[in-house]
């Protein structure tokens, strides 16, 4: 009885009777605080009922508690001649029931099973897709969500309301919701509402302009009838319309009130404008300065201070700043690590012989007799900085495997320490001048005044059109000589002496070198090394046969690539 009397205030009682011959009843609902209910007789199936509430600005209604059942029963009204089987928001999509649970394993329409209520009318188990109807006696049935029920219940929510209207008692007023139900008698309403006075020819529409306080306007500015609602005033309604209190202005729409204009109404600052002496401060919000004018503010390079406030790299934002790591570290509980990649499993160091961490990244390393080739990152070739070596060798069953770096030949392979000696290349070079044999290489060199060219072979004369020479060139094993600049202007005699050294050089120079010659003459037979046989090109693959060449016995033969 207690809930009979609460609810009734809230009900939306019917119209007048329609005509007998009129047999659809009229929509109805009710409004408790922030949610609204609404019966709509239009026969639906299930899916089609909650399309219809979603398109209102709702859903299918959830039955919660006894509260939204007492709603339900009071919509449907006390005639008992009719025995309607209304769709709420409850389903079984997928899976079979489970009579253990309060819900049955059914879900409401937003998704959850949260409930303090339920009202089955049998207890029977389906594992075929069900929805549920609510009959006359509030019991609810499991039905087929294909079948057309009498009527459905929609649910909406609303941040607040407006009550209704006060006007003087002659006055009817009446009332429409933005959901679509029409009546006379609402203690509650939700933003959207329109309230209509016809004696008055007055309409006001329920608006939410102020969140959490919404209030009863009309778009025309003043006040109305102060009989209504006060005439919409804030403060006071009187014949001259709306009235402030005192040091207050009247609004706009001439019937809110509010304080007289100060320095900051004008929003002079930038960013925050405070009141002062019948002045104005401006302040800036944290991460930017207050720029000379006062007014405008100007963002704060934050990784530009000293001390850093990132540990490694900063990324400057307006007002604000972001820290990450360098390359090579990780960010842990706040702070740059170094990633250790020659430990980590998911990172393949492409370190053929041996891996080192190093701050931020790593380095590979070689073996002795190895260096890193440049040609081929992190792998590891051999190495000979002199004109003979050891050889590396692999001992099997069927003997030693041995090998030398480019540029050299085993010497004794099937002795107990073979040797890598150094192929003399410039027998084979096709230098313009002069050739210096290097150990697995040769360099060629240009006299003075002539510069190496692009083939690395050819000299021309400094200043040649089209010669192509490059002063320092690059990843060559050939490299042409530094040149000096020009002395300055000297007298006579200090030009004479200059001569004289030069010629004296230039004589010596020529000693030098005739000498060099027969000397390389004279000990030709003896320096020739058995495994060479005046190859133009570089031998890279050696087989044991006997050879052709003069004066020997046993050579080694040159397979030529």
């Amino acid at each position: 009885m207690l809930l009979w009397v609460i609810f009734g205030a809230f009900l939306v009682r019917p119209q007048p009777a329609l005509p007998s011959h009129v047999d659809q009843p009229k929509n109805t609902a009710v409004c408790i605080e922030k949610y609204c209910y609404s019966l709509f007789w239009t026969a639906k199936r299930f899916q089609g009922a909650n399309k219809m509430c979603e398109k209102l600005g709702g859903h299918l209604m959830t039955v919660r508690s006894t509260v939204a059942a007492d709603a339900i029963s009071q919509m449907m009204g006390a005639d008992g001649s009719r025995s309607p089987a209304l769709w709420i928001g409850l389903q079984l999509s997928q899976g079979c029931t489970d009579p253990g649970k309060r819900l049955r394993g059914f879900q409401w329409v937003t998704g959850d099973e949260q409930s303090d209520y339920s009202s089955w009318s049998g207890n029977g188990t389906t594992c075929e897709p069900r929805c549920v109807a609510v009959l006359r006696d509030q019991s609810w049935d499991e039905t087929d969500c294909g079948a057309k029920a009498e009527g459905f219940l929609c649910e909406f929510s609303f941040a607040a309301t407006c009550g209704p209207v006060t006007a003087p008692p002659a006055d009817a007023v009446s009332y429409s919701t933005a959901f679509g139900v029409d009546s006379g008698d609402f203690l509650a309403l939700p933003p959207g509402s329109r309230a209509l006075i016809p004696s008055l020819g007055l309409e006001l529409t329920c608006s939410d302009m102020r969140p959490g306080d919404p209030r009863w306007v009309r778009e025309a500015a003043g006040a109305w009838d102060c009989r209504v609602e006060q005439g919409g005033c804030q403060h006071a309604c009187g014949d001259s319309g709306c009235s402030c209190p005192a040091g207050q202005r009247l609004g706009a729409d001439g019937r809110s009130c509010s304080p007289p204009p100060g320095p900051c109404d004008s929003s002079p600052c930038q960013h925050v404008c405070f009141p002062h002496r019948g002045d104005f401060l401006c302040m800036c919000r944290e991460g930017f300065q207050l720029e000379a004018d006062g007014r405008t503010c100007r963002d704060v390079d934050d990784c530009a201070l000293a001390p850093s406030v990132c540990e490694q790299g900063c990324v400057n934002l307006p007002g604000a700043f972001r820290c990450h790591c360098f390359p090579g570290y990780e960010e842990v509980d706040g702070k740059c690590e170094d990633v250790d990649e020659c430990a980590q499993l998911s990172f393949e160091a492409p370190c053929e012989h041996e891996c080192r961490n190093t701050p931020g990244g790593y380095e590979c390393l070689c073996d002795a007799a190895y260096v890193l080739d440049p040609a081929r990152p992190g792998k590891c070739k051999l190495f000979c900085n002199a004109s003979e070596c050891p050889a590396v060798c692999n001992h099997h069953f069927s003997g030693p495997d041995c090998e030398c770096p480019d540029g050299f030949v085993i010497d004794d392979a099937d002795g107990t320490d073979p040797i890598c000696v150094d192929i003399d290349d410039c027998d084979s070079a096709t230098c313009d001048y002069e050739c210096l044999n290097l150990p697995g290489s040769y360099e060629c060199v240009c006299p003075p005044g002539q510069l190496l060219q692009a083939d690395k072979t050819s000299c021309r004369p400094e200043g040649y059109e089209g010669s192509g020479a490059t002063d320092e060139p690059e990843d060559s094993t050939a490299r042409a000589p530094a040149t000096t600049a020009a002395p300055p202007a000297m007298d006579s005699f200090s030009l004479g002496i200059l001569l004289g050294v030069v010629v004296g050089m230039l004589l010596m120079i020529f000693l030098i070198a005739l000498v060099h010659c027969l000397l390389k003459k004279h000990y030709a037979a003896r320096r020739a090394l058995d495994y060479k046989c005046h190859s133009t090109e570089k031998e890279v693959v050696l087989q044991k046969v006997t050879s052709d060449c003069a004066n020997s016995t046993v050579q080694p033969t040159v397979t030529i690539k």
